[in-house]
């Protein structure tokens, strides 16, 4: 679990995730994220966060929460991690117990449902009697919440939760000023992220590669495309690598999570698969499609208002690739109004959330 233990100024400690270089960057950008806008929530610069990482959290953990916690948030983004279709992971439920122990008040904020397809089967997800309650436990643990997409919502309010829907905390990651090529001048500029951070992942990317390398130098030849891979975890340097050997040529961009999502604003478009990708590059402004493997982006794209730009599969054709991509060519300027009309949106949601958040806490 990402969780946050937040104190008063004169007590407890900021823990920043031990290795940057290790850890995938959109987790990074929601705990730096989550810190900047609870700052602006508490309104309190001089706030203490200790971060609770995934698979940390034991009873003496709990100890530590009670004796030093004023308040503690569960803000890692993809918490209700399912299985099956109608399974919750055991550690999930396990963990919910723990926070049970909690004596100070907590909040939700940005948690949302993960799951891959293969493990959906084609079904909905129907969680069974045992994850339902579990659902119902941390929803009556917790003062209430904001999720990032509205089947976490749906889940936890139907077994008596308190939530809100809004977009993923990194989405408002403050980054600095862009200072590159604006978009839209010289040879187009095409951004490529790949998934390749477990074994699924690594699996349909090695199964992919070849549509991925044939598609991409068709993009190439009737464009003059040139592609910028962005790195977003340290195995995609492998995928990187291959895309090379197959005949991609791609400017690698590695870069702090602020500065990378600076630099998805000086493309034309990209090609995402990992969600965070998706989500830094939104924040941008810059078109973007997904080719998905996970049913958590298809939710992000709805709530961007780009659900036409994310197709959900597995394994893929030369023709998905080519044919969705030549859609969002043709579509630029239509997706850059939309993705400017969703930052508004969920700019005036933070402000709101934020007010309905310390009233949530000034009740207790």
């Amino acid at each position: 679990m990402l969780g946050y233990s937040v104190s008063g100024n004169l007590r407890g400690h900021h823990y920043y995730l031990s290795d940057h270089a290790n850890t995938n960057k959109g987790d990074y950008a929601i705990s730096i994220a989550v810190e900047e806008q609870f700052a602006k929530i508490l309104q309190d610069e001089n706030i203490d966060f200790e971060l609770v990482k995934w698979g940390s959290l034991d009873p003496d953990a709990i100890d530590e929460i009670n004796r030093a916690s004023d308040l503690f948030v569960i803000s890692g983004s993809g918490y209700l991690h399912f299985s099956g279709a109608e399974t919750l992971n055991d550690w999930v439920i396990r963990d919910i117990k723990l926070l049970e122990l909690i004596q100070c008040p907590v909040l939700l904020y940005g948690i949302g449902v993960n799951i891959r397809l293969d493990h959906m089967a084609g079904r909905e997800l129907a969680p069974s009697p045992e994850s339902r309650a579990a659902l119902g436990a941390l929803g009556a643990l917790a003062r209430g919440g904001i999720t990032r997409d509205p089947v976490a919502a749906r889940l936890l309010n139907e077994a008596g939760g308190q939530t809100r829907v809004s977009i993923d905390p990194a989405f408002l990651l403050e980054r600095p000023p862009r200072h590159g090529v604006q978009p839209g001048g010289g040879a187009l500029r095409i951004g490529l992220n790949f998934a390749v951070h477990g074994p699924g992942s690594w699996s349909s990317f090695k199964r992919n590669l070849p549509v991925y390398a044939r598609s991409l130098a068709s993009i190439q030849r009737r464009t003059g495309a040139r592609y910028r891979y962005f790195l977003h975890s340290e195995p995609e340097r492998v995928a990187y690598r291959l895309l090379r050997a197959a005949g991609i040529e791609a400017e690698l961009v590695d870069l702090p999570p602020r500065e990378l999502a600076t630099a998805y604003g000086d493309l034309d478009l990209h090609i995402a698969q990992m969600m965070h990708s998706a989500i830094l590059c939104a924040s941008a402004g810059t078109p973007l499609v997904s080719f998905a493997y996970d049913f958590k982006t298809k939710l992000l794209f709805d709530l961007l208002g780009l659900p036409e730009h994310c197709q959900l599969g597995m394994d893929w054709k030369d023709s998905d690739i080519i044919e969705n991509v030549d859609l969002a060519l043709q579509s630029l300027d239509s997706m850059r109004r939309r993705l400017a009309t969703a930052r508004d949106t969920f700019e005036h949601q933070f402000a709101e959330n934020a007010v309905w958040l310390r009233s949530l806490l000034a009740a207790s």
